[in-house]
């Protein structure tokens, strides 16, 4: 978690939204895009944001005997991913573009969590590559 900042304390009906870095590659980006999108939020009084990477639950691939819309997880880590992802009103995933699609790693989290973000307001902020090389 790399950042988490409330509008005004005194307001309970302000939307708790989350911020989520959707990519696990060494080196990735989607950390730095997300503080980026969460320093957007700094002036909103109407919601609370916090940045929660995927990367932090290691979520391996899903392997789960029901498909995601069914719920039933075993794994101790969807579990804990899904209630904290649960916990939020909306939610915006961070993604970078893998071959004119989102991360293999944030589709997975998509369907490990589908319970959790079941009818709930989703964004996406997408950013591209731009093939140099890094130091």
């Amino acid at each position: 978690m790399t950042g988490l900042h409330q509008a005004s304390a005194g307001h309970s009906d302000r939307l708790h939204v989350t911020i989520i870095a959707g990519s696990t590659r060494p080196r990735r980006k989607s950390q730095n895009v997300a503080s980026w999108v969460d320093g957007l939020t700094a002036e909103r009084l109407d919601a609370s944001f916090e940045v929660v990477g995927i990367a932090e639950y290691d979520l391996p691939l899903f392997d789960e005997p029901m498909p995601p819309i069914a719920g039933g997880y075993r794994q101790p880590d969807t579990k804990n991913c899904s209630q904290k992802v649960a916990s939020f009103d909306a939610h915006i995933f961070v993604t970078l573009e893998y071959n004119h699609s989102t991360s293999a790693a944030l589709k997975n989290g998509v369907d490990h969590l589908h319970a959790a973000r079941n009818d709930k307001t989703t964004a996406p902020v997408g950013y591209g590559f731009d093939g140099s090389k890094g130091p």
